[in-house]
């Protein structure tokens, strides 16, 4: 088959082949398993990942949530409220400007290269 004109729409390619007949094949292409992809524009309704790296801007309509450690290299915006889920312990990765919100105190803590320390009081977070 030699393709003359080929378009992508959710789960399915669609094909019309060359040649007088112009058929049109329909491809499901939801089981699609691919290492690796270089995607100029992506939109759906559902993206998970198990290690992602976006080489540029990532923009979030919605929701965004991640579990484990998370690292920007660059400016985090955020047009809205960010929350804290309060923690019954210190957390163990302890970097200069790190923050949690320490439920014991009811306190907004945050790391200072040699302690934590709570952001209003001053105090020792527990």
């Amino acid at each position: 088959m030699s393709p003359q004109d080929i378009a992508i729409s959710g789960k399915y390619v669609y094909v019309i082949s060359r040649g007088g007949n112009g058929y049109l094949e329909v491809i499901d292409i939801s089981g699609i398993d691919s290492p690796s992809a270089n995607i100029g524009s992506l939109q759906t309704d559902q993206l998970t990942a198990t290690k992602a790296v976006f080489a540029n801007d990532l923009s979030v309509g919605a929701g965004l949530s991640v579990s484990g450690n998370t690292r920007f290299d660059g400016d985090l915006s955020v047009n809205s409220v960010v929350g804290f889920i309060p923690k019954n312990f210190i957390p163990s990765f302890a970097i200069e400007g790190a923050t949690y919100y320490d439920n014991d105190t009811s306190e907004l803590c945050f790391y200072n290269s040699t302690a934590w320390k709570g952001v209003f009081s001053g105090g020792a977070c527990s």
